[in-house]
C-alpha cells in the first residue's frame, strides 16, 4: 500500500484532464471532434472545419514544382527559378480559391418523403450561399473500409449543383433496407474549383431520421376479423360483386377456384369479390402473433393499404397504440408509423426531427 501511495494521490488529477483535453480539442479541432456527432440544422462551412487537400493532379504539380526547382538551382537558371516561384505562387492562390469556394456555403434543410422497406427514398438537400458558388459536389460519406453492402451501395450515390444566394436544391437517393426511423447517413460536401488542383470539403451528419414504414406483404391473405360491431366484415373473396382474381393461397374455399382461369394461367388462382362492409374494420395484433414480427407488421401494412384503397374507416390496434377508426392520408400514415416503429425502444430515435411525410 505505501509502495503506490503516489497513484492515490494524483488519481483525482487524472480523471479531471480527460474533459480539459476533450474540451481544448473541439476548441482547436472542431472538424475532427465533429466527425461523428449528429448536429441540428442549418449547418454553415465555416472555416474551422473545412478540410483541404491536393488532389491527384495537385500532387503531380507539386512534384513537378519539386523537379523544376532541382533543376534550375542545379544549372544556375534564374529564369527557371523564377518560373519555378511563380507557379508555386499560383498554386497558392488555387489553394485559397478551393477553399473560399466552399467556405459559408450552408445546408438549410432535409425534406424526404416515407417510403416501404426495400424502396429507394429521395433525399432532397437545400443549399445556400452568399454569391453563387459553381463545382459544389454532395454524396454519402464513403467509408475506408466498408461494413456492409449498404455502405457499398451509398459510395455511388453523389450529386453536383451550382449553389446559388437564393437556394439550390440537390437530391440524394437512399437506400432503405429495413423498417424503423433510419438515421440519415453522413454527407460529405466537397469541392475542387476552379482548377481541380486542391480537394475541400467538410462532413456532416444531420440529427434527422427517415421515417420507414414495413413492406407490404405480397398476395397477402383476405381479412376475416371482426369490425366494431362485432360481425366478421371485409373478406375479400366472400361478397357479392366479383372484383378480380389472384394467386391461389392456402386455406382458400374450393368454391372460389377459378377452374378455366387457371386452366389457362398452368396455375391455380382464386376469385376476388367485393362484399358489403358494415361498420369500421378492426385490425387487432392477435390475429397476426403467431407470425413472426417482420412478416406480421408486413400484413397488417397490406390490409391498412387495402382498407383505404377500398375507403373503408379503419383502426389499428396493437401492444401501445390504438387508433381511432378513421380513412385519408394522415390516418394512414398514422398506422403505418406506428408499425414503422414498433418494437423501437423510447429515446431511440428524433421523432419530432424526422423527416418523413405521408405518402401513397
Amino acid at each position: 500500500m505505501t509502495r503506490h501511495w503516489y497513484k492515490t494521490i494524483t488519481r483525482p488529477f487524472k480523471v479531471a484532464r480527460k474533459p480539459t483535453t476533450h474540451r481544448l480539442k473541439m476548441r482547436l479541432f472542431p472538424g475532427l471532434s465533429s466527425l461523428n456527432a449528429t448536429e441540428t440544422l442549418p449547418v454553415s462551412a465555416h472555416w474551422r472545419r473545412i478540410f483541404i487537400m491536393p488532389s491527384a493532379a495537385g500532387w503531380f504539380f507539386g512534384f513537378s514544382l519539386v523537379l523544376m526547382l532541382i533543376a534550375s538551382l542545379n544549372f544556375n537558371n534564374n529564369m527557371g527559378l523564377m518560373l519555378t516561384f511563380w507557379m508555386m505562387g499560383l498554386a497558392q492562390v488555387l489553394l485559397l480559391a478551393t477553399f473560399l469556394n466552399l467556405r459559408e456555403v450552408r445546408v438549410a434543410r432535409l425534406q424526404a418523403k416515407a417510403v416501404h422497406a426495400g424502396e429507394t427514398a429521395n433525399v432532397h438537400l437545400s443549399l445556400e450561399a452568399p454569391n453563387p458558388r459553381p463545382g459544389i459536389f454532395v454524396g454519402w460519406r464513403q467509408r475506408r473500409v466498408e461494413k456492409n453492402a449498404l455502405d457499398q451501395t451509398l459510395a455511388h450515390f453523389s450529386a453536383v449543383a451550382t449553389v446559388l444566394p437564393a437556394g439550390t436544391t440537390v437530391t440524394l437517393p437512399l437506400p432503405c433496407p429495413q423498417r424503423g426511423a433510419i438515421p440519415v447517413p453522413q454527407l460529405t460536401i466537397w469541392t475542387r474549383h476552379p482548377a481541380g488542383m486542391f480537394t475541400a470539403w467538410i462532413y456532416l451528419r444531420p440529427r434527422q431520421h427517415l421515417l420507414v414504414y414495413p413492406q407490404p406483404e405480397k398476395n397477402a391473405p383476405p381479412w376475416t376479423g371482426p369490425n366494431d360491431t362485432g360481425h366478421t366484415t371485409w373478406r375479400r373473396g366472400a361478397g357479392e360483386e366479383f372484383d378480380s382474381v389472384r394467386p391461389y393461397q392456402a386455406g382458400d374455399p374450393v368454391r372460389l377456384i377459378a377452374w378455366k382461369r387457371s386452366a389457362q394461367q398452368q396455375e391455380l388462382v382464386s376469385r376476388e369479390y367485393h362484399g358489403h362492409h358494415r361498420g369500421n374494420v378492426v385490425f387487432q395484433w392477435t390475429r397476426v402473433s403467431h407470425l413472426p414480427v417482420e412478416q406480421a407488421l408486413s400484413r397488417l401494412t397490406a390490409w391498412i393499404i387495402r382498407a383505404e384503397e377500398a375507403g373503408l374507416n379503419y383502426s389499428l390496434n396493437l401492444p401501445g397504440f390504438t387508433s381511432n377508426p378513421a380513412q385519408g392520408h394522415a390516418h394512414l400514415h398514422q398506422c403505418l408509423r406506428a408499425l414503422a416503429l414498433y418494437g423501437e425502444k423510447p429515446g431511440e430515435t428524433v421523432l419530432s426531427e424526422s423527416l418523413s411525410k405521408p405518402s401513397l
